[in-house]
């Protein structure tokens, strides 16, 4: 049996290290002291060319409120806007 996937050589989603640490706003020279690395390496991360440690992922997990397997596999986009339908005035009650 063929596997049309396509072979990662990163287990690590760089993607996924970018948009937790862009959701908290945070820049990698406020992120990587916190790891004991530079901001190059953080930034090797995301585009991955390198990986973190399993004690790192563990602190970038800590440090951006998630859990190791978000990083581990894509998400989607957040909604860019939610709507409700309801009659104008109705109440949520």
């Amino acid at each position: 049996m063929i596997n049309n996937l396509k072979h990662r050589e990163s287990v690590i989603i760089g993607a996924q290290l970018e948009k937790a640490r862009g959701l908290l706003q945070l820049i990698p020279e406020e992120v990587a002291p916190e790891l004991s690395v530079t901001p190059q390496e953080l930034l090797n991360w995301e585009e991955e060319r390198s990986q973190p440690t399993l004690k790192q992922l563990e602190e970038l997990a800590r440090l951006y409120g998630r859990e190791i397997d978000y990083f581990l596999r894509e998400t989607p986009p957040p909604p860019k806007g939610i709507q409700f339908r309801g009659k104008p005035g109705q109440s949520l009650k």
